[in-house]
C-alpha cells in the first residue's frame, strides 16, 4: 500500500526584499509546534549597515510615517483584519499517518468522528440490514472500548458533535421514518432519551456541528426535496425554524465552525457531483457557494485546524478511492490529493488530542470500519 504521508500546504508570506541587497534572507530550519512543521525566514542586517548615519534618520523618518498612517487608518483596521484571515502565513506539513486498522463491528454505511473527553468516538449504523447504532471510543488510537447501542435507529449514518460538554449525536429514522432525532451523553457511556428535532425531515443522514456558541444541525430535504436546511440552538433544547442555505445536494451536507464562522460543504443534484462549500458569520447570510475542486458521489467530511478547513471525500460514481483538499478560511481550495484508503461512503474527519483522525467504511460489499491517524505531537 502506498505509504500514508499526506502534505497539507499553505503559501507561506515573504518580506520583501530590496533590489540593493541590503537586507539579506537566511532559511532557518521548519520549527515543530504540535508535530506541523512550520516554515518560516529571517532577516539579518550587517553591522556596517545599523551605524550608517542616514540609514538611522530614513528608518526614523519610515517609522513617523508609519505611526501617522496607523493613526489615520484606525477606522479600516476590521478590512485589515479580514485580509490578514484569509491569507496562509505558514506552510504545514503532516506526516507520519498508522496504517488502517479496523474498529468495531462494521457498517453499511459512514461512520461519525468525534473528540470528547481526551478519547476519539466513533458511532455508525450496524452492518446490512442491521439499523441499530452503535459506538465505542478510544484513548490512545489503538484501543477501542467494546460498542455499544445507544438512541433508536437508523437506514443511514448518524452525526457527532460537542456543545456545552456534552457530546450530542443526530441521525434520521429507521427505514422510510425521515424525522431527525438527537440524544447527548455527559460521560461518553450513558445516553439521553432520543428528542425529534422540530420541523426536520430527511432522506438521508443530518449533520451536526457546533459554532459561534450553538449547536447546529444540517440536512437535506425529504425525498425530492434536494434543499439544503439548517436549525441552530443555544442550549440543545429550543430550536431555530429551519432555514434553507446553499445550493441543492442529493447528499446529506457537511458542517464544521469556530467561534467565527460556520462553514458546510455538499455535492451537487443528481448528476451533479461537484463540491461546493459556502461560509457564514451569522448563521443567516450565507457566501455564494465556491468549488472545492472535486468531485463525489457522496457527501464529504469536514475538520478544522487553526483557521484553515480540511475536507475528505471519496470520488465520483464508482470511483472509491479517498481525496483531501484545504482552504484558509475555507476559501482558495488547494488542488485535491489522494489519501490512502477506499470506501463506497462518505469518509469522517476529525482533530483528537492526539492526532488527526480519519475513518471510514471498505468498499462495496465490504461492511468492515477502518481508521487511521496521524500524531501531532513529536
Amino acid at each position: 500500500m502506498t505509504p500514508w504521508v499526506p502534505v497539507l500546504t499553505g503559501e507561506t508570506r515573504r518580506a520583501a526584499i530590496p533590489s540593493s541587497g541590503d537586507i539579506r534572507s537566511r532559511r532557518v530550519d521548519p520549527t515543530v509546534v504540535h508535530g506541523f512543521a512550520f516554515e518560516h525566514n529571517e532577516t539579518t542586517r550587517t553591522d556596517a549597515q545599523c551605524v550608517n548615519g542616514r540609514e538611522m534618520r530614513l528608518r526614523g523618518l519610515a517609522l513617523l510615517a508609519t505611526t501617522l498612517m496607523l493613526v489615520f487608518t484606525a477606522g479600516v483596521t476590521s478590512a485589515s483584519a479580514s485580509s490578514v484571515e484569509e491569507t496562509p502565513t505558514t506552510s504545514i506539513s503532516m506526516r507520519g499517518w498508522t496504517p488502517p486498522r479496523n474498529f468495531g463491528g462494521g457498517s453499511g454505511a459512514a461512520p461519525a468522528l468525534a473528540s470528547y473527553g481526551g478519547r476519539v468516538y466513533a458511532a455508525w449504523k450496524g452492518a446490512g440490514a442491521d439499523q441499530r447504532l452503535f459506538f465505542s471510543s478510544t484513548g490512545d488510537g489503538v484501543n477501542w472500548t467494546s460498542q455499544a447501542t445507544f438512541g433508536g435507529a437508523s437506514s443511514t449514518g448518524p452525526a457527532l458533535a460537542v456543545f456545552n460538554r456534552r457530546l450530542y449525536a443526530a441521525w434520521k429514522g429507521a427505514g422510510s421514518d425521515g424525522r431527525l432525532f438527537l440524544s447527548s451523553t455527559d460521560d461518553g457511556r450513558n445516553w439521553s432519551h432520543e428528542v425529534a428535532l422540530p420541523g426536520a425531515a430527511s432522506s438521508v443522514r443530518p449533520t451536526i456541528t457546533a459554532a459561534k456558541g450553538r449547536l447546529h444541525v444540517a440536512w437535506k430535504g425529504a425525498g425530492n426535496d434536494t434543499r439544503l436546511h439548517i436549525a441552530s440552538t443555544v442550549d440543545g433544547s429550543s430550536w431555530s425554524a429551519p432555514r434553507t442555505f446553499g445550493g441543492g445536494s442529493s447528499a446529506a451536507p457537511s458542517l464544521v465552525g469556530d467561534h467565527g464562522r460556520l462553514y458546510a460543504a455538499w455535492r451537487g443534484v443528481g448528476a451533479d457531483q461537484r463540491l461546493f462549500a459556502a461560509r457564514t458569520k451569522n448563521g443567516v447570510d450565507w457566501s455564494e457557494p465556491s468549488a472545492v475542486g472535486g468531485e463525489s458521489s457522496t457527501s464529504p467530511g469536514l475538520a478544522m485546524v487553526g483557521n484553515v478547513v480540511h475536507a475528505v471525500w471519496k470520488g465520483p460514481g464508482t470511483d472509491q478511492r479517498l481525496f483531501h483538499s484545504s482552504a484558509v478560511g475555507g476559501l482558495h481550495w488547494a488542488p485535491p490529493e489522494q489519501l490512502g484508503g477506499h470506501s463506497s461512503d462518505s469518509p469522517a474527519f476529525t482533530l483528537a488530542s492526539f492526532g488527526f483522525f480519519l475513518a471510514w467504511k471498505g468498499v462495496a460489499g465490504d461492511d468492515r470500519l477502518f481508521y487511521s491517524w496521524a500524531p501531532t505531537s513529536r
